[in-house]
């Protein structure tokens, strides 16, 4: 569903606007969970959950992208290897870290303790993307990008 809108808009206007798209949509839908929570809205909990999904599709398209322009040719599936090595040891870790914090027994019959999970998951995505924008990511032109994609380097 997010190909057709992340697509053109990174080729368009660049990886750098399709990272912070992707980092904006995903904390956007991380800080639509509080009144999801309020009001005990499965609907909205619905939604907020697939613009988080959204955001994190997007991001992850613009990011992997991205990974293969950056640095020399010949190292580019090194560089996104090793960048998506990193989705293995979250979804090991995640779960552990989740179940011993915020997801305790005593909490089963209430979502006000997710609230401020997803508040600080919201505020995450946004220093990160702050610190995105600082950084200056080098853009790459739709050259170079067409380039890699028919001859692979």
């Amino acid at each position: 569903i997010n190909g057709p809108i992340s697509g053109p808009l990174a080729r368009k206007y660049g990886y750098p606007f399709s990272i912070h798209g992707g980092l904006g949509l995903f904390s956007l839908g991380a800080i639509m969970f509080w009144p999801c929570a309020v009001y005990y809205s499965y609907p909205g909990f619905l939604v907020c959950t697939f613009v988080t999904a959204s955001g994190l599709a997007w991001l992850e398209m613009a990011a992997n992208s991205y990974i293969t322009v950056l640095g020399a040719p010949d190292m580019a599936a090194f560089r996104l290897v090793f960048a998506q090595s990193w989705n293995g040891v979250a979804s090991v870790l995640g779960p552990i870290i989740a179940g011993r914090t915020f997801l305790k027994t005593g909490h089963s019959h209430t979502l006000n303790h997710l609230q401020w999970v997803y508040l600080g998951i919201s505020l995450f995505g946004c220093v990160i993307n702050f610190l995105f924008f600082i950084a200056k990511l080098p853009a790459h032109g739709r050259y170079r990008l067409l380039m890699i994609c028919a001859v692979g380097r």
